[in-house]
């Protein structure tokens, strides 16, 4: 790597890694939940980019043509992505999740956000992601997809819901789902419009089917924002109103006049 780029690399890399030690010391309840975060962000965005691949082969299109290779790249951070966030499990779990610290008496739900047993099926995603990865680079994307479709969903219910293991949506898996196509579009998008400069294989037309797609799931994550945060409101059940915020889970909402 170009001296140039490596040096300002590795220097913010450096100041971010002494960031995350000062923070775990100092105020763990700011670092674990910021970690996690970033750790979803970016394995989503790498799984998104194999997403786009898998739904084009499956569909045996063509429209992609160089910016596929633009998408499949973005898989490169599944890796760096899923060890952030299984180190804010592992490190911040008991921090993160109440359910580890605070009996729910009994039930499926005990057993199922057991410590032993929740981080195991956190491994578990990760290894089915990485290995998943080989599918793609066999041209076999139907399996891929069914993957990605269980894992993603089951995720989203583990690492993101169960903060508040009190709090249920059925829509979740979905809700990442489309969030993270949304983010990995754009992503795709930003690279090839600054590709398209220097490469002419890169087209106007490969730009705008890709933006046409982020059109399309920026208009889909929306409705199922809106599916969740409405029915709330309207169903004015006081214990899911967590969802809009922390302390406002003993409130009453207010339903929409008749």
């Amino acid at each position: 790597m170009n001296r140039f780029v490596a040096t300002p690399l590795l220097t913010v890399f450096a100041f971010t890694l002494l960031v995350t030690l000062t923070g775990t010391l100092f105020a763990p309840s700011d670092v674990w939940p910021n970690l996690l975060i970033a750790g979803v962000f970016l394995s989503g965005l790498g799984l998104s980019g194999g997403f786009v691949v898998a739904i084009h082969d499956a569909s045996k299109g063509k429209w992609l043509g160089p910016v596929r290779g633009i998408a499949l790249s973005l898989t490169a951070l599944v890796l760096p992505g899923s060890v952030i966030a299984l180190a804010a499990i592992v490190l911040g779990g008991s921090m993160l999740y109440p359910a580890w610290h605070e009996p729910l008496h009994g039930g499926f739900k005990a057993l199922w956000l057991d410590r032993t047993f929740f981080t195991v099926r956190a491994f578990a995603y990760v290894a089915a992601w990485l290995l998943s990865m080989q599918l793609l680079r066999k041209k076999r994307p139907a399996a891929w997809l069914v993957i990605f479709g269980v894992t993603v969903s089951f995720s989203s219910f583990d690492w993101m819901m169960s903060l508040d293991p009190h709090w249920a949506s059925t829509i979740m898996g979905v809700l990442r789902f489309s969030g993270l196509v949304t983010a990995g579009l754009a992503a795709i998008a930003i690279v090839a419009v600054a590709r398209s400069r220097t490469d002419a294989s890169i087209t106007s037309d490969h730009i705008h089917d890709v933006a046409k797609l982020l059109f399309a799931f920026s208009t889909f994550w929306m409705y199922i924002w809106f599916s969740q945060a409405m029915l709330i409101w309207y169903t004015n059940m006081p214990e899911e109103a967590s969802w809009y915020s922390a302390e406002s889970s003993s409130c009453v909402v207010t339903p929409p006049p008749d």
